[in-house]
């Protein structure tokens, strides 16, 4: 089983999980993991952007995303929690198997 430390982790990659990241990384935090079962970071904030204008959607999702990129923050998809085994330790699984992450503070934005 791999094991891991973040000072942060943060469960849900979608618009307030990444904000929470980007967030948690200008005040100083690292490392800052945000883990979500999905592939790609985003979750919903592609819902509703084809009924945006075209110039208010490169502001949203775009730049959210960009800015999470130059965070610092580490996303790792196709990740799931599975149980919460004891006080600041979590237990995942992606496709390598299991993951024992340890955390200081825990962000739950799902």
């Amino acid at each position: 089983m791999t094991e891991r430390f973040a000072r942060i982790v943060i469960v849900g990659g979608g618009p307030a999980g990444l904000t929470a990241a980007i967030e948690a990384r200008a005040a100083g935090a690292d490392p800052v993991v945000v883990l979500d079962a999905n592939l790609d970071p985003g979750g919903q904030i592609w819902r509703g952007e084809a009924h945006r204008p075209p110039t208010e959607r490169q502001s949203t999702a775009s730049d959210v995303l960009a800015d999470f990129g130059a965070s610092g923050a580490e996303f790792r998809g196709s990740t799931r929690v599975v149980a919460a085994p004891a006080p600041g330790e979590l237990l995942c699984e992606d496709d390598h198997g299991p993951l024992l992450m340890r955390y200081q503070a825990l962000i739950l934005a799902t």
